[in-house]
């Protein structure tokens, strides 16, 4: 995307509207000089060059708007580049972000497309979609048939919630310029049916693709099979879409082994998580965070959407600050000279992740979310850091966690992970040890699991109880939690969008015949939601929703 990013520009360059309104034609010749120099540098990957040399350009034209497009570009760039900066905090997004509104200053809105659909992303990080959906709009109605920009609208629309508009650009996207990616995304926000046209459009389309594109749009077609009951065929699609899948993610992370890694960082905390902080630790510091943890496909944005309706209650989503803040811990924890010392240096760290994300989020509730799954490995450091908090397991059955993984398009590690039912059923594995082990050392009543078949089972009494562990007053609006708007950018967005519902409990009774290397994997607890309480056999689940 940078490199067709990068490469509109070169060609305007000589366009009037991209110069500097000041007189000085040295300074315009010095400054052009610099943005190209800065361009190469961006297409390069020297984020830091590049962002040095353009700065230094747009100080003598700061009306330069291929330099203020290119150097937001470069800062977003950099961000990502930066694994551990959280998004939402960093200020190399926020910078971006400023330069690029610079850049839609002074481009006509004619020639705007290309910063419009960065900028949409860079809203999308900032958690600010209905800003992204004006500024779009803004373009398309002088450059309405931009497929691109009809494909970041979707985007942001889907994001809010707002699906039935989000399908529709989605498809006047592909209608302009024919698109596997956004016949998929419309295929997630609709119910098929074996005579649909969009079906019939896909399976066509699927003859004339190759590679990602290919990939996603089975996918999709999985998608549509299981709509249509269609279990057989929604599973050959599925099976080739993984397989695809699973090479794309193993070159993108230099073919490394997560499970392995997986296996070892749980050895790792068994063995070497700090026996002599096992106490309890002194129960100060902030009850803000409510962290949700677990796998993707186990409940944990249909917990956080109930937990958001609740007026004492942010959202945090999945682009969090603990992690980060772990790790610059750890680079100082060594240096402490003795357990005071430790644990006083544990809890700055911990105050400082609340002030990150208090303020990332503009906070005014009493409460927040922190739905970064992967925070069930730093549990630990969780309860040594911000003992009041309080955590939330999401515990789905086994086997519909790991059938509902492998039906999502993942990308990197966990899509090395899901895209393989043998690997899936290993690595929930490691995850239910690592849990099982931070429940042996954490105190009673730090973590709770909350089972998805319970919870759409029994609503109002499972989300009691739900509220109750976290401190929170009793609420109704929590049991309408479809009702409220917020913001989602996961792949639950049009389910968590509706009332509760039964039909995915058990859902791979379906698939049963085709799944049998995952079953063999999970053994017994194939039948229960990990304990005997929470059994979902097939003769426990009402035949309507198998």
């Amino acid at each position: 995307f940078f490199v067709a990013l990068c490469s509109k520009f070169p060609m305007i360059f000589g366009n009037p509207v991209f110069g500097s309104s000041s007189p000085e034609s040295s300074n315009i010749e010095s400054a052009s000089d610099l943005v190209r120099q800065g361009e190469t540098l961006l297409l390069q990957g020297h984020m830091n060059e590049a962002i040095a040399v353009l700065k230094r350009g747009i100080e003598l034209d700061m009306f330069s708007a291929a330099g203020l497009a290119y150097l937001g570009i470069a800062l977003l760039r950099r961000r990502e580049d930066r694994k551990m900066e959280m998004s939402r905090s960093s200020q190399d997004l926020k910078d971006g972000a400023m330069y690029l509104e610079r850049a839609l200053r002074v481009i006509p809105v004619y020639n705007s497309g290309e910063v419009r659909r960065y900028m949409s992303i860079a809203l999308e990080h900032l958690n600010l979609s209905h800003q992204a959906v004006d500024m779009i709009q803004q373009g398309l109605e002088v450059i309405p048939n931009d497929h691109q920009l009809l494909y970041s609208l979707g985007r942001h629309l889907d994001t809010l919630g707002r699906l039935e508009e989000a399908h529709d650009a989605y498809l006047k996207s592909h209608h302009i310029s024919p698109s596997a990616q956004a016949l998929t995304r419309a295929a997630a926000l609709k119910q098929f049916t074996p005579d649909d046209p969009d079906l019939t459009e896909m399976e066509n389309l699927l003859e004339s693709v190759e590679g990602k594109d290919k990939m996603y749009l089975q996918f999709g077609l999985a998608k549509a099979y299981d709509d249509c009951k269609d279990y057989d065929r929604s599973f050959q699609v599925l099976s080739a879409a993984n397989a695809a899948m699973r090479d794309h993610c193993l070159r993108s992370i230099g073919h490394q082994d997560p499970l392995q890694g997986a296996r070892n960082r749980l050895q790792a905390f068994k063995e070497n998580f700090p026996n002599s902080w096992k106490e309890d630790p002194i129960p100060t510091g902030s009850k803000d965070p409510i962290f949700i943890v677990g796998l993707p496909r186990s409940g944990s944005t249909l917990l956080e959407k109930i937990l958001s309706s609740h007026s004492q209650v942010s959202a945090g989503g999945e682009d969090t600050a603990f992690t980060p803040t772990v790790a610059s811990m750890m680079a100082k924890l060594g240096h402490a000279s003795n357990e005071v010392d430790k644990g006083a240096m544990l809890r700055r760290f911990g105050e400082q992740y609340v002030s990150e994300m208090r303020q990332m989020l503009e906070v005014t509730t009493s409460h927040f979310t922190d739905k970064m799954l992967d925070n069930f490995w730093q549990i630990g450091w969780i309860w040594l850091m911000v003992p009041n908090a309080r955590i939330i397991n999401a515990v789905r059955n086994p086997v519909d966690t790991c059938l509902s993984g492998y039906k999502q398009p993942l990308e990197g590690s966990m899509g090395v992970l899901t895209s393989d039912l043998t690997i899936c059923g290993e690595h929930y594995l490691v995850y239910r040890e690592m849990m099982q082990y931070w429940h042996s050392i954490v105190p009673e009543g730090f973590i709770l699991d909350m089972h998805y078949e319970s919870l759409v089972q029994n609503q109002e009494a499972e989300t009691r109880k739900l509220l109750d562990f976290v401190g929170l007053e009793w609420e109704a609006d929590t049991l309408s939690f479809h009702s409220t708007k917020s913001t989602i950018s996961t792949a639950s967005v049009a389910q968590v969008r509706k009332p509760m519902y039964k039909s995915a409990v058990g859902r791979w009774r379906k698939y049963e015949k085709h799944i049998q290397p995952l079953l063999n994997v999970l053994g017994d607890e194939a039948f229960l939601n990990l304990d005997t309480d929470h059994d979902t056999h097939a003769a426990n689940i009402p035949k309507e929703e198998l």
